[in-house]
């Protein structure tokens, strides 16, 4: 061990189930980390240290949070798929490399995203709206997927579902459902919620389930994980927090993003 940053002996972080972590002198510790991380709480281990706060890991790196983000969007008409924009590849390509970037910055334990594709189904609907391609580039897939089907191989580290998309399709459980199958097990710290309000969908296509109403969706979040902190950006135009543009890989950066910024 040399004792100098960014040499051979450095990136040794700790495990979620490590006894360092909030264990540390909080009065002798820097308000962050070697890499810049803010000292972070974690709800379900107990804190061993001392002085304020409390929750210093030992060692050189701060464990982050947990991150789930979730997405909701019908199709990526001429944002990321189009049979003859080649932009449009570009564009998803570019947005995957900073949402990797920042996924794989040392600020998280770990993040995992959903985008579940509630897309418009029956008669008269053109391909590809019909599948889950609609959400990807032009030939994303080589042979292409069968209609209503899930991406079995989506970009790394995103999960890509159907989902139902009109009233009275969707109930609490397929919410939790997919939630369930998102998290695999794990307790978010944080999670993000985004809705496509872009006009070929609104928040109400996934309604009733998804709302704050208890025995919905949301409700029932708040009701099995109360500390889990939970992001929206699920509103419709005018307001400016609005997801309108169709780039729901790069609405899932500035979800994490959103994070990083309450860190």
């Amino acid at each position: 061990m040399d004792g100098i940053f960014g040499t051979w002996d450095d990136g040794l972080r700790l495990t979620i189930d490590s006894n360092c972590i909030d264990a540390a002198d909080g009065d002798a510790a820097p308000s962050t980390d070697i890499c810049g991380l803010k000292r972070f709480n974690h709800r379900d281990v107990v804190n061993e240290g001392t002085g304020e706060p409390n929750y210093v890991e030992i060692g050189a790196y701060e464990v982050g949070p947990r991150v789930v983000v979730m997405c909701w969007i019908d199709e990526s008409d001429n944002a990321y798929y189009s049979t003859t924009d080649p932009n449009c590849e570009e564009r998803f390509n570019d947005d995957l490399a900073k949402y990797r970037n920042l996924v794989d910055s040392g600020k998280f334990e770990i993040v995992k995203s959903g985008c579940l594709a509630p897309l418009p189904k029956g008669p008269g609907v053109p391909p590809p709206f019909r599948t889950i391609e609609g959400v990807l580039p032009y030939n994303y897939f080589d042979p292409p997927v069968p209609e209503s089907v899930s991406v079995e191989d989506p970009p790394e580290g995103i999960s890509i579902y159907e989902f139902p998309r009109t009233n009275p399709d969707p109930n609490r459980d397929d919410f939790i459902n997919h939630f369930n199958r998102i998290c695999d097990g794990m307790v978010p710290d944080y999670l993000c919620l985004s809705v496509d309000n872009s006009g070929s969908m609104y928040t109400s296509i996934i309604e009733p389930g998804y709302s704050e109403a208890d025995p919905n969706f949301i409700g029932w979040i708040k009701t099995k994980y109360p500390d889990t902190i939970i992001k929206r950006r699920d509103v419709a135009p005018p307001d400016p927090d609005a997801f309108t543009n169709e780039r729901w890989v790069d609405e899932m950066r500035i979800q994490i993003q959103n994070v990083v910024d309450d860190l």
